[in-house]
C-alpha cells in the first residue's frame, strides 16, 4: 500500500516547549521538498525547511495520514 508523503502535511516541527515552527521553502535547495507517495520498504529522498531560534532542541513529528493522531517523534537534538 503506497502511503503520500508531503513536506507540508506529514511533517510538524515543535520546540521542546511544544511550539510549533513554520515550514518555509529555501530558494535553490539542492533538493526539491519532500513530497510523493511510497510503499513498505520503500525510500523517498527531498528536503524539509524550517526557521528556528538557534540554540533549541527540536522534535520533528511524522504522520503519514492526514488528520491522524498518531506520529512519530524524531529527536534533532539542539539546533
Amino acid at each position: 500500500t503506497q502511503v503520500p508523503v508531503s513536506a507540508v502535511g506529514s511533517f510538524e516541527l515543535r520546540d521542546e516547549e511544544g511550539y510549533q515552527y513554520p515550514w518555509t521553502t529555501i530558494p535553490n535547495a539542492p533538493a526539491a521538498a519532500l513530497n510523493g507517495t511510497v510503499g513498505p520498504g520503500g525510500k523517498l529522498a527531498g528536503s524539509l525547511a524550517y526557521e528556528v531560534t538557534a540554540g533549541k532542541r527540536y522534535l520533528l513529528h511524522y504522520s503519514g495520514l492526514l488528520f491522524s493522531t498518531d506520529a512519530a517523534i524524531i529527536e534533532l537534538g539542539e539546533l
